[in-house]
Parts: C-alpha cells; structure tokens; sequence
C-alpha cells in the first residue's frame, strides 16, 4: 500500500477528515489512486481545492499518485 504525505494549506486544513490539528501528514492509500479519491478520501469540498503540486509540479484531479510523493492542496484565495 503506497504511503504519500499530504499538506493542506489554509482553510483545507479546518474542511478535511484529518488528524486533529495536522496541517502535513502520511497517509496510507490504495494502489492506484488518483488525486480526486484522495480528495474524496480526505472529505475535502472538491470546488474549494483549486491547486495541487505534488513534488512541487502542478497536476490535476486524475493524476495517479505514486509511492512516496507529498501531496500539497491549496484553496481559492481571493484578494483585493
């Protein structure tokens, strides 16, 4: 079972299913999963992800994710 290491950012942090008070963590996770079961995996609110570096590349929600990889979810952030 591949383990990734998953770093939410800003308000991702307080929305997921994830050990308490964790903003980076390891996670076991079914071979062969994409980027969107790990959303769902997390309960993380889909239309509030925006952007997801894994390594630091950025990828989309069908990428399958590999063994050992760090997994960063960002949120929309709006300014003015």
């Amino acid at each position: 079972m591949p383990k990734i290491t998953v770093a939410l950012y800003a308000g991702l942090k307080a929305r997921a299913h994830a050990p308490e008070g964790a903003s980076e963590f390891d996670l076991d996770i079914p071979e062969g999963s994409k980027i969107g079961d790990i959303i769902k995996l997390l309960d993380l609110p889909d239309d509030e992800v925006a952007n997801i570096f894994v390594d630091r590349s950025l990828k989309d929600r069908e990428y399958i994710v590999k063994d050992g990889q760090r997994i960063a979810f960002f949120p929309l952030i709006a300014g003015g």
